[in-house]
């Protein structure tokens, strides 16, 4: 988008607005690119050494996410249950219903 905003990537926005860029033009803007603004998935993904300090900071992030997804089966279980009795409530016949006679 950058490149984009600062014309150094031409392109023209269409009826629907999205941008329309020329594939030759989208071409030589990547050539000139220097090495060092390559994205990560070009450079391969940076895998961070087993060090002590890691792996606590990574036990302690599993033990978090097992915590949060036990919260969020309780959560579920919760509202599937409001959810049973809110229907029930809905098929039980109101004051009007019983006044008119048609339970």
């Amino acid at each position: 988008m950058r490149a984009l905003k600062s014309k150094a990537l031409p392109a023209i926005r269409d009826n629907e607005n999205r941008w329309q860029i020329d594939p030759d033009a989208l071409d030589r803007w990547a050539g000139q690119r220097p090495d060092t603004d390559r994205t990560e998935a070009e450079q391969g993904p940076v895998i961070p050494s087993d060090t002590p300090e890691t792996l606590a900071r990574l036990a302690v992030a599993e033990a978090r996410l097992s915590d949060a997804l036990s919260r969020v089966e309780d959560l579920q279980r919760e509202r599937d249950e409001w959810r049973a009795q809110a229907q029930a409530l809905t098929r039980q016949p109101g004051w009007v219903d019983r006044l008119l006679g048609r339970t």
